[in-house]
C-alpha cells in the first residue's frame, strides 16, 4: 500500500517512528498539519503491528528514502521510500540491546552501520541486504551512535567504555579513550569535513 509523498516545504515527522511498529512490506502514511508551526504537513509512516519493536534511529539517503533502525526481540532495519512504502530486514543479533538507544548511519562504502549489541557493529549492505557483525574490542561497550569520515573509515561511541572507536574499510577497530571520564560514556559523534571528530559525553563536547 503506499501513502502519500512528503511535497517540499513539508516535515516528515521521524520522531513518531518510535512510537510505531513494523510488521509486513508496505506502509499507509497519513498527513497531518502542523497548527501554528508554519513548516507545513507532517506525514506519519505507520509501520505495522504493535509490540514488535521501537523505532530508534533515521537515516536518510542520496535517493530520497530513509532507514529506520529499530529494536526490540529481534533488531529489524527498514527503507522507507518517498511514497511511505516500507521494505523490512531481520538483523540476526546474538545479544540484542534490551532496550538500550542506538543509532544507524550511512557508509561511503554502500552499507549501513549501526550498533547489533553490546559488544557489535552491524555493517548491512545495501546490495545484497547481508549483514556482517564486528565484534569490538571491549566487550559490552555499547556503540550507539556513528558517523563516516570523507576518507571512508566510520566513527562511533562505546557509551559503556567511555570510548570511542572506528573502524577502517577492512574491519579493522581501533578505540581511543576519552581524555576526561564524566559520569556518562559517549553519546554521539561527529566528523567534520576536515577529519575531526567531536563527540559528547556528560554535558562535554570533546575534539
Amino acid at each position: 500500500m503506499r501513502g502519500r509523498r512528503v511535497i517540499p516545504g513539508s516535515l516528515a515527522l521521524l520522531g513518531a517512528l518510535t512510537a510505531m511498529t513494523a510488521g509486513s512490506s508496505g506502509a499507509a502514511a497519513a498527513t497531518a498539519p502542523m497548527p501554528s508551526s508554519g513548516l507545513g504537513s507532517i506525514t506519519r509512516v505507520l509501520l505495522g503491528q504493535p509490540n514488535d519493536f521501537t523505532a530508534q534511529c533515521a537515516t536518510r539517503m542520496g535517493d530520497g528514502s530513509v532507514w529506520v533502525l529499530g529494536t526490540g526481540q529481534h533488531q529489524v532495519i527498514l527503507r522507507v521510500d518517498p511514497d511511505g512504502v516500507v521494505d523490512r530486514f531481520r538483523v540476526k543479533s546474538v545479544a540484542p540491546y534490551a532496550g538500550s538507544s542506538q543509532c544507524i548511519a550511512a557508509g561511503n562504502d554502500g552499507g549501513l552501520w549501526f550498533g547489533a549489541s553490546v559488544s557489535e557493529i552491524g555493517r548491512f549492505d545495501l546490495s545484497t541486504h547481508s549483514v556482517t557483525l564486528h565484534p569490538t574490542p571491549t566487550a559490552n561497550s555499547l556503540p550507539s551512535a556513528f558517523a563516516t569520515a570523507p576518507s571512508g573509515e566510520v566513527w562511533f561511541a562505546e557509551n559503556r567504555a567511555h570510548r570511542i572507536g572506528r573502524i577502517d574499510r577492512a574491519g579493522l577497530i581501533t578505540e581511543y579513550s576519552m581524555p576526561e571520564r564524566t559520569d556518562s560514556g559517549p553519546t554521539s559523534i561527529t566528523v567534520l569535513p576536515d577529519g575531526g571528530v567531536w563527540a559528547t559525553a556528560g554535558g562535554q563536547a570533546v575534539n
